[in-house]
C-alpha cells in the first residue's frame, strides 16, 4: 500500500508488486486482505483490460470472504471498459455468481456464456466455469444437462488439465448416480482418489464441492 501511495499510475510494477501480495495473503487464508490489494493494483494497470482483470479477481475474492456487495461493486467499475475476450468471460462468470433473482439453471447458462468467451484464450478458466455450470444443473435436478456439461468439461480438460478431467469426471458421475444408472466402480475409485489426494484448495466452486460430497455418500451408501 505504501507503494502504491507514492506512484502514479500506470505502473506495472506497483502492479505487479500487489499481484504477489494478494496471492501471499490468500495462501495464508486471507481472501479479504487479497481482494483489497486486487483492488488497489487494478488502477496502476497499463491498460484498461488489465484493470477489468483485478477487477474481476477482486470481485471472486470479496465472495470467497462472504462480501457481495463489494463484489458487485468491483464489477460496476468495469462497466463500459474495452477488453479482451476473455476478461469479458471472466467479468460475466463473476457476475453469474452474483445472481440471485434467477435459479440456478438460470446461473448455469449465464455461466455457459461466460465459458464461450474464454474458451480460445483462456481455457482453463473456460474449465472452471463448465464444471460450475455442470455442477449447478445438478443441483436443480436438471441431471442431464449437468452430464452433457460435465462431459464437454472433460474433453475441453483433456487437451490441458488431468486435473480438470478428474474433476469433470466427478461431477458427470453425480449425474449418472443422479439419473439412476449404475457407475463404473473401479474407474470412479481412481477417479476419487486421485482428486482426495490433491493437497491443493478445491479448485472450484461451493456448488461444485456439495455435488461431488452428495455423489460420494451416495456411492458410499451403495456399497
Amino acid at each position: 500500500y505504501h507503494l502504491a501511495a507514492e506512484a502514479e499510475p500506470p505502473d506495472d510494477a506497483v502492479t505487479r508488486r500487489l499481484g504477489e501480495a494478494a496471492r501471499v495473503a490468500l495462501d495464508r487464508g486471507d481472501p479479504e486482505a487479497a481482494a483489497r490489494h486486487e483492488e488497489v493494483a487494478a488502477p496502476f494497470a497499463s491498460s484498461t483490460d488489465g484493470i477489468a482483470q483485478h477487477m474481476a479477481t477482486a470481485a471472486s475474492l470479496w465472495l470467497c470472504a462472504g462480501k457481495a456487495p463489494r463484489a458487485h461493486r468491483c464489477l460496476e467499475e468495469v462497466d463500459g471498459l474495452e477488453m479482451e475476450a476473455s476478461t469479458r468471460g471472466e467479468v460475466d462468470y463473476q457476475r453469474a455468481r452474483l445472481v440471485t433473482s434467477a435459479d440456478e439453471s438460470e446461473v448455469a447458462d449465464l455461466m455457459v456464456a461466460a465459458a464461450q468467451h474464454c474458451q480460445a484464450e483462456a481455457p482453463h478458466r473456460a474449465l472452471a466455469m463448465l464444471i460450475d455450470a455442470a455442477g449447478r444443473k445438478i443441483l436443480t435436478d436438471d441431471a442431464a444437462a449437468g452430464e452433457d456439461l460435465a462431459d464437454r468439461a472433460a474433453r475441453l480438460a483433456g487437451a490441458f488439465s488431468s486435473h480438470g478431467e478428474v474433476l469433470a469426471g466427478a461431477v458427470r458421475a453425480a449425474a449418472v448416480l443422479r439419473r439412476g444408472r449404475a457407475l463404473d466402480d473401479l474407474a470412479e475409485r481412481s477417479r476419487v482418489s486421485l482428486l482426495i489426494g490433491q493437497v491443493e484448495r478445491f479448485p472450484s466452486s461451493p456448488e461444485v464441492a456439495l455435488v461431488v460430497g452428495r455423489s460420494l455418500q451416495d456411492q458410499g451408501m451403495r456399497h
